[in-house]
């Protein structure tokens, strides 16, 4: 499985948060910060994506045809269109509150 982490510095600011757990899972690329307009290449061919602040856009979900999950770390979902997601299959999950 290819993983696509996108801002791991807004969660783990110079690594003092592991990420070994998701690595782990599988191919893993780990991106500290991604300006929006960069979002759908970074993601590219990924299974699966987790973020924080970056936008989950139709856009993205229309570019990154492979995308079958979103993982969020934060309790709000606000940034990903979730009838995009719906749209094109993918499952986005948060972190409970």
């Amino acid at each position: 499985m290819k993983i696509v982490i996108l801002d791991s510095e807004t969660v783990s600011r110079g690594g003092d948060v592991s990420l070994d757990g998701i690595t782990s899972l599988g191919d893993a690329q780990v991106y500290g910060y991604t300006p929006n307009e960069e979002v759908a290449d970074k993601i590219g061919d990924a299974d699966a994506v987790i973020c924080n602040k970056c936008l989950m856009t139709e856009e993205v979900f229309e570019k990154c045809k492979n995308l079958k999950y979103v993982g969020l770390f934060a309790t709000g979902y606000n940034n990903v269109d979730l009838n995009a997601a719906d749209r094109h299959g993918a499952v986005v999950c948060n972190v409970p509150a």
